[in-house]
């Protein structure tokens, strides 16, 4: 019996350490707030960007990384099983060349949680997969928008990965000189959702940006990917939306932030995400150069549904 009850004890131990959950790293009641903070603070002033068409590339001094490694450090001794921190850890360690330890670190995380998304994406494609430290920095207090996504959005892509205090998070960016329909009158709030439609010629993703003034603006998210994954490509934002709580919602005006706000997703929401994530991984990504099937889909979307029941 007492070892029955000493093998029960243990996994509740055991289990209990699997899923501590602490706050997020955003958070102010994050027990290692002030070195997350330090830690960001340092990575926005000593890690540069330079984006193409479909990546950046990053420019740092291998000192800076190293030092790097050292906030974090300090950082994970507050929250030792915090699998973000233990990710922003991995991302240096690779940035300062430390490729065994990186991985070191990548395999703790998934004996940790076997389904970490970039843990286990990483491993796959070690050359292809940016890490946090290769994503333009994000939060609620900036005001104008970072080069690197001011590039993408150029290139008409409105979701976006960002760094939001260390941890890769999404932003949904709308510019209003693009969607001249946007206007800020009487705007107060604004909410954002996402339809995952089944049609007769395969899946197709749309997004809706709608303030409570009566604006709604749609977008499109091809659900596509080039042979080894990347996090900006489609299929993976996509995949990467279905395990999160939270996006922010940006809507901007040439390099000005009109609107920035860190949206939680309201259950329904997070259920259609999930659902949508479960999708995905039985599907085939969508070649880059052969949209036709996306483009049949959008065609029997647009004459089934009106944009018009969309609404804040």
């Amino acid at each position: 019996m007492n070892s029955v009850f000493q093998n029960i004890q243990s996994f509740l131990s055991i289990n209990k350490s699997i899923k501590t959950k602490y706050p997020p790293l955003y958070s102010i009641d994050h027990p290692a707030y002030s070195e997350i903070r330090e830690a960001e603070i340092f990575a926005r002033k000593n890690i540069k960007f330079i984006s193409d068409s479909c990546a950046t590339n990053t420019i740092y001094a291998i000192e800076d990384a190293v030092s790097l490694i050292g906030i974090i450090d300090r950082a994970i001794k507050k929250a030792p099983d915090d699998l973000d921190l233990l990710y922003a850890k991995c991302s240096a360690c690779y940035i300062a060349q430390l490729s065994d330890q990186a991985e070191e670190i990548r395999l703790k995380i998934l004996n940790i949680n076997p389904d970490h998304f970039d843990a286990k994406v990483k491993g796959n494609n070690s050359k292809s997969w940016e890490m946090v430290f290769s994503m333009p920095e994000w939060d609620e207090d900036i005001k104008i928008i970072p080069q690197a996504v001011n590039d993408f959005q150029e290139l008409s892509q409105l979701i976006q990965i960002v760094r939001d205090n260390l941890r890769p998070a999404i932003a949904v960016v709308f510019p209003a000189a693009l969607y001249t329909g946007i206007s800020l009158v009487n705007y107060n709030k604004c909410r954002w959702e996402l339809m995952w439609t089944n049609t007769p010629f395969g899946y197709i993703a749309t997004h809706y940006l709608m303030l409570d003034n009566g604006v709604v603006q749609e977008g499109v998210v091809p659900h596509s990917s080039e042979d080894k994954a990347t996090v900006r490509a489609g299929y993976w934002l996509l995949r990467r939306l279905a395990d999160e709580d939270y996006c922010f919602i940006v809507i901007t005006y040439g390099e000005k932030i009109l609107v920035n706000q860190r949206y939680f997703f309201p259950q329904p929401l997070k259920d259609k995400l999930r659902k949508m994530g479960e999708e995905l991984k039985k599907i085939t990504p969508l070649c880059p150069g052969k949209l036709d099937e996306l483009q049949k889909s959008a065609q029997w979307f647009t004459d089934k549904y009106d944009i018009n029941m969309f609404k804040y």
